[in-house]
């Protein structure tokens, strides 16, 4: 347990709360509150804000110990020598399906397909699995190829700007997220691409190759963070275990 987890904790039994008290005072779902707890999840400042106000806390002095709390940062070069130097490599689950930063692309991606496993170097943060980006529609942040690490998100609050991968019926792709019309009590949101490409022949010459659209929540079969990317694949001294 860290720092946060032990005072969210502390702070539902000071008040004799429970999990559902505070997360009903606060106006979200219990289960970001599980977050917290089992694995000391950090919350946006604003709602980090709100939660030590509730708690009747100083803001400075547990921002102070949140931040002493977290472990010291190593360079790329340091994380890619620690993993030589150790027998049990970090893996994760690496589809065999991509994930399309170009709604309707050739390799739509059913998330239940079978799974490799592939060597992340850290480098995709805390995640449940993998996917490969097909298309050029996230482009430059998301290369064709690259890989993102993916959290699967129990609730439908996002943090507008974004990246999540969005699972439909038909296919998943990668998109900046956006309440509609900023609201963020609606039921649609609106996929953004990163590739603000302009058409220069045909018969939509002059507008945005890939153009924002909406979705509604209910097509949506699953939600997921990404928590992190690489323009690289990186493999264990066993490369790829089947």
């Amino acid at each position: 347990m860290g720092y946060f987890s032990e005072y969210i904790k502390g702070g539902i039994l000071r008040l004799k709360t429970s999990k559902k008290g505070l997360a009903t005072s606060l106006g979200i779902n219990p289960s970001q509150i599980s977050g917290w707890i089992n694995d000391n999840i950090v919350p946006h400042p604003d709602r980090l804000a709100q939660i030590i106000e509730f708690f009747g806390d100083d803001y400075v002095e547990i921002l102070r110990n949140i931040e002493l709390d977290k472990p010291t940062q190593k360079t790329f070069t340091e994380k890619r020598r620690d993993l030589k130097n150790t027998d049990n490599p970090k893996i994760v689950k690496l589809y065999n399906a991509s994930v399309a930063a170009t709604p309707k692309a050739a390799n739509d991606v059913v998330i239940t397909d079978k799974s490799d496993f592939v060597n992340i170097y850290d480098v995709l943060g805390k995640c449940d699995f993998a996917l490969q980006v097909s298309g050029n529609s996230m482009m430059p942040n998301y290369p064709p190829s690259s890989i993102v690490g993916m959290l699967k998100k129990t609730d439908w609050i996002i943090r507008p700007g974004e990246v999540y991968v969005i699972e439909t019926v038909d296919e998943a792709v990668v998109k900046r997220l956006f309440y509609k019309d900023d609201d963020s009590n609606s039921d649609v949101f609106v996929l953004v691409s990163d590739n603000a490409m302009i058409l220069e022949n045909g018969a939509r010459i002059g507008k945005l190759a890939y153009p924002p659209y909406d979705l509604h929540k209910k097509d949506i079969v699953a939600l997921y963070s990404v928590t992190g990317s690489s323009k690289r694949m990186f493999y264990g001294t066993s490369k790829i275990q089947l």
